[in-house]
Formats: C-alpha cells, sequence, structure tokens
C-alpha cells in the first residue's frame, strides 16, 4: 500500500513571494492617498463650518498635493477673501455679511462692479472719491491652520489611513492568492 501525498506548496510559496516583493509599498502608498483625498474632504466641510465659505469656493481655492509616496499637503490660497464671498448684500447703513458665519453689517461700505466684472466689497479711504479700499474676511490659509479645523482633518486621516491599507493588503492577498489558484 502507498500514500501520495500531493502538495501546492511551492505555488504558495511562489505566492508569498510576490506579496512580499511588490505589495507593501504600492498598497501603503495607495491606502495613504485615498486617506489624504478623504482628509481633504473632512478640511473643506471644517473650512465651510468654521469660516463661512460656499464649498466651490473652497474646491476653487484649496488642494491636495502628494508630497511623495508618503506624504500629502492641504494647502489654500493665502490672500485674504473679499467679503461679497460670504453672502454681502447693500443696506443704507452698508454692507450685511457673513464672514466666519456671523452676519454683521459694515458701515460706510458699499458694492460695486470691478473692471474685471466681479462685484466686489468697498469703502472710501478718505473724504473724496477715490480711491476705494477693499474689505476682506478670512484667509483660507490661515483659517486651515486652526484647531477647528485640524483636528477632525487629522483625525478623518488616521481613521482611514488604517482601513484602507488593511483593505487594500487583504485585496491584493485575494487576487495573488487566486492568480496561483490557491
Amino acid at each position: 500500500m502507498s500514500i501520495t501525498v500531493r502538495s501546492d506548496l511551492p505555488k504558495l510559496v511562489g505566492a508569498l513571494n510576490e506579496i512580499k516583493a511588490g505589495m507593501g509599498d504600492k498598497v501603503v502608498a495607495v491606502g495613504v492617498g485615498r486617506a489624504a483625498k478623504s482628509a481633504y474632504t473632512t478640511a473643506k466641510r471644517e473650512l465651510s463650518r468654521v469660516g463661512g465659505w460656499r464649498q466651490g469656493y473652497i474646491a476653487e481655492n484649496s488642494g491636495l498635493t502628494r508630497l511623495g509616496a508618503l506624504m500629502a499637503r492641504i494647502y489654500g490660497r493665502k490672500r485674504e477673501t473679499n467679503l461679497v464671498e460670504f453672502g454681502a448684500r447693500q443696506t443704507r447703513k452698508g454692507v450685511s455679511a457673513a464672514p466666519w458665519r456671523t452676519r454683521r453689517i459694515f458701515p460706510g461700505t458699499f458694492l460695486v462692479t470691478g473692471k474685471n466684472g466681479n462685484r466686489i466689497v468697498v469703502s472710501r479711504a478718505g473724504k473724496s472719491r477715490l480711491p476705494l479700499d477693499s474689505k476682506y474676511g478670512p484667509s483660507l490659509n490661515r483659517e486651515l491652520r486652526k484647531d477647528e479645523v485640524v483636528n477632525p482633518t487629522l483625525a478623518r486621516f488616521n481613521e482611514r489611513a488604517g482601513l484602507e491599507v488593511s483593505r487594500l493588503a487583504a485585496y491584493r492577498a485575494s487576487t495573488i492568492f487566486s492568480k496561483y489558484g490557491l
């Protein structure tokens, strides 16, 4: 009587070598990228809540940049935002606008149309008709550095990074094992 033992050990060793060779770096890089996108979405939401911007304005004037495989940077435009972006309306006493989600009247200000066709909030610089001074509210770059925005953004990144890396590692391992018929 003879007993025959058949093993898929060579296939398993080949699959494990393939996993070891290329999976780690790529999976971590893709996971970090996906977590960074999720954190950017959270940052836009928090900026809108804290600063009073529309999310479309934030999307146009901020961004996410990858700084290598394991690093990303969320940035915002450094210039202050004209009060017209905060729902400015002309009243008898001045312009009413809501920067930082608080509506208030800015006395002595008024709405004008600039040379480029955009409406802006201005006030007179002196007694004469000209020059005019633009009136500004918060800056995306400054608000992006506040703890009210940074803490939820980092929490979202840390939460998503581990989930994305583990999910991608499991998926990549399953595709490699199915390739070897395991």
